[in-house]
């Protein structure tokens, strides 16, 4: 059915989600409950918070899913549980299962950083066979443009996504609302649209005047895995690549 998506004027059939990942670390991420529950939060292992923000969250109708941090470019040390180029498959296999064990809520996974090990083949089929194993997707950040992780999600069976849009890489009310309104036009090119943002003051409050004014069927807004299949994701891909 064609869904009228706020703020345009060309009826589309369209689905939107909204991650927000990097939550664990702070008690003000209890904000994020104030926001509709068809948005998706994302939960760092290891965090002082994660378990209960994990419980609070899938109580109010919440999808949540593990934000496993893997290893970037940079090559600078990131948090307890990271997956590392380095790692043989067994390691990069406990090291999941130990995070998965955390949050037995979890019906998804998307990668934290990870801007070296996602354009690795070896590593994300030992991931991939791990979400297999536990019926998980598997939501690509996309921190790379080489990112093989849908290629390899599809070669091994695994429901997987793709971010297309980070609402705020720019910390500022202004700045994630153009990255917000992106979404929705973008609504109208596209079948599906999944944005990534993060606990931040400023995302949550453009998150919360908007949907004091809509409902998140006024804009299509979907859990995660309520999206269209990851075949649909991977045209997607090949033709913006």
């Amino acid at each position: 059915m064609a869904l009228q998506i706020i703020g345009l004027t060309t009826p589309v059939q369209a689905e939107i989600a909204i991650i927000i990942d990097d939550v664990g670390y702070r008690a003000t991420d209890k904000a994020l409950l104030s926001l509709p529950p068809e948005i998706t939060l994302s939960i760092l292992p290891h965090t002082p918070y994660g378990k209960e923000l994990a419980d609070l969250a899938s109580a109010r109708g919440h999808e949540i899913m593990l934000h496993l941090p893997m290893e970037s470019l940079s090559g600078r040390t990131l948090e307890p549980g990271t997956l590392y180029s380095s790692m043989t498959e067994q390691q990069i296999t406990q090291t999941l299962e130990n995070a998965i064990a955390q949050y037995p809520q979890i019906i998804g996974v998307n990668n934290h950083m990870g801007s070296k090990l996602t354009q690795m083949t070896a590593p994300m089929q030992a991931i991939m066979r791990v979400l297999k194993k536990h019926n998980l997707y598997f939501v690509d950040s996309r921190t790379s443009s080489a990112s093989q992780a849908l290629v390899v999600a599809q070669q091994l069976g695994v429901t997987a996504y793709r971010r297309h849009v980070f609402l705020d890489n720019e910390v500022d009310e202004a700045a994630i609302q153009r990255q917000f309104n992106k979404v929705l036009h973008l609504a109208t090119k596209k079948q599906t649209v999944i944005a990534i943002g993060h606990p931040h003051p400023a995302t949550i409050a453009v998150l919360q005047k908007f949907f004091t004014q809509y409902t998140a069927n006024a804009i299509a807004l979907q859990r995660v895995s309520d999206l269209a299949p990851a075949q649909s994701q991977l045209a997607q891909l090949s033709k913006q690549n």
